[in-house]
């Protein structure tokens, strides 16, 4: 088995990698709603205004990083695992 320090990384670095999926999915939900309802997508103080397809481009790519994360993560932690 991995050893305490690595262990913990992986952990956290798929634990995070889950977090910017779920943020991703959270972002294109909202910018499709816009899209579909035809407003702006704000934060509420009016600062940040965005434009629905802009708010739906960074959900895609917040999707895309914590995937990516989550997948390198788990094959290193194969990887690992695999050596000992």
């Amino acid at each position: 088995m991995m050893k305490g320090l690595r262990q913990i990384s992986v952990l956290t670095a798929v634990i995070l990698g889950l977090f910017f999926v779920m943020l991703g999915l959270w972002a294109i939900d909202i910018g499709v709603s816009g899209m579909v309802n035809g407003l702006s997508v704000t934060n509420g103080w009016n600062w940040g205004t965005r434009t629905p397809i802009q708010q739906y481009h960074i959900g895609l790519w917040l999707v895309g990083i914590g995937t990516l994360l989550s997948v390198v993560s788990s094959i290193f932690g194969i990887v690992e695992w695999k050596k000992e």
